[in-house]
Formats: structure tokens, sequence, C-alpha cells
């Protein structure tokens, strides 16, 4: 069963069906930064955005698209990007590694001694690395839980960097309320968000789980 219309909470009983949804939703929030980043290059570059888009997909190596993204940012913007140009880099450093990891490791299923193999379900699945008999007694593994924060962490950048180009590139409304995030934006930026950040939004969690 998966319920998530009326929370943000995932329920999914079957373990093995709850890992392939999480990986299946954050391939999907993964997508969704590609697009927020090609429209940032789209504007930097000041060309039509299927344009950006031919240039920005490409470019297939994540560290050539942040590498030159920052150093448009640096030439068009300068410092009043510093701030969120180094928070958009270190969020995108840590999730391009942990992206490989949920797309290219291993689904393990985990189970207790009396386990009944082909009948009973397994208590848990995670993520191990690809080469399954040096994982042996390994401790490296990715769980729903990592998954989960992965999908906020995209979520926030997301809509960060959308805001970001709306806030530097597009036309603004007369919104007494943009002068609160472009104060934001010029200030140091940190994961996750307090409650009183203005993109704050309650978290997805997994049922049992709690909340960090």
């Amino acid at each position: 069963m998966t319920d998530t219309s009326s929370t943000n909470e995932i329920r999914i009983d079957d373990p093995s069906a709850r890992m392939i949804y999480l990986r299946g939703l954050a391939i999907g929030y993964y997508a969704n930064i590609e697009q927020s980043l090609a429209s940032l290059l789209t504007y930097l570059m000041r060309v039509e955005h299927k344009v950006g888009g031919l240039i920005f997909f490409s470019v297939v190596n994540t560290r050539s698209r942040r590498r030159i993204i920052n150093k448009l940012l640096n030439m068009r913007l300068g410092d009043a990007a510093k701030p969120f140009r180094r928070f958009m880099d270190n969020e995108l450093n840590f999730l391009d590694g942990k992206r490989n990891e949920i797309v290219h490791w291993a689904p393990v299923n985990k189970i207790s001694g009396n386990h009944r193999i082909g009948i009973d379900k397994p208590d848990s699945v995670a993520l191990s690395p690809p080469n399954l008999s040096e994982s042996i007694g390994n401790s490296i593994e990715v769980t729903d839980a990592d998954i989960v924060e992965f999908v906020n962490r995209c979520e926030f950048l997301h809509r960060a960097i959308n805001i970001f180009v709306f806030l530097h590139f597009q036309e603004e409304p007369d919104d007494a309320s943009l002068n609160t995030l472009r104060e934001k934006y010029e200030q140091p930026w940190s994961y996750p968000p307090a409650e009183g950040h203005p993109l704050y939004k309650p978290p997805l969690t997994l049922a049992g789980q709690p909340q960090s």
C-alpha cells in the first residue's frame, strides 16, 4: 500500500516495493534539479532555452556542468551570487555522489534468523555497492531513510535554484515579499532550512521513522 495523499508521509508496507518506489522518486527529483540548472545556464549564457538546454545536456559530466555554471555566475553576478553559489555547489557535490549510489548500487534483502526464503518478505531492503562479493560484512549502504533525505534535499535545491533565477533574471512583480527572498540569497545557506526560512516546507518522511 502506498499513501502520500494527505500528508508528507510515505506508507508502503512491503520493503521491496518501498525501495523500488523510493528509487524512482529519487531519480525524478534529481531530474528536476537538472531542469533547474539548465534554465540557470540558459539565463547566464543569454541564449534561447532550446539552445541552453542543448548545451547543458550535451555536457554529461556533472563536475564540468558545475564548473561552467560557477564560472558564469561569478562573471555575471560576482559577489552577489557567492553565498548561494557556494551552497548550491556543495549540495550538488553531495547529491551527485548520492544519486550515483541510488542508481547503480544493488538492492540487498535484510532478513532475520527465522526467515523463510521465498515465503517471507525481507525485514528491510538497502542498497549496497555493486560488487556484492566485496560488500559482505561491509556496513556501507543506502537505506530508505537515506533516499528520503536525498529526495528532500533535491526538492529544496530545485526550488531554491528556480527562485534564484526568478530574482536575478526574470521580470519581477511589484511585491514587497521579494525583499525577504533577496536578503536571504545574500546570506550564507545551509541544509536543512529552519522553519522560519522563506523556502521551508515540511519534509517528506517515512511512516514509523522519526524526523531528523
